[in-house]
């Protein structure tokens, strides 16, 4: 979709190929899929605008509670 090109094109901008080392976070199932379509890991920010379970459901690796627990989650 439209999200996966997006973040394709972003990838390229950074000289970045799909399934590059990095990570995606992301608040909407769109981002989730736009950043698995790119072989990216992803978090979901679950501070966001997503419904309960929608990131899990969308297929995020991990969800963040918050900003906070973002650090948290991108250190283990």
């Amino acid at each position: 979709g439209t999200k996966a090109l997006v973040i394709a094109e972003a990838l390229a901008r950074l000289g970045l190929e799909p399934g590059a080392a990095a990570v995606m976070v992301g608040d909407r199932e769109h981002d989730i899929h736009g950043a698995a379509a790119n072989g990216l890991a992803i978090i979901g920010a679950g501070w966001g605008y997503a419904e309960p379970g929608e990131l899990e459901h969308a297929g995020a690796d991990q969800v963040a509670a918050s900003v906070a627990d973002l650090r948290r989650v991108l250190l283990g």
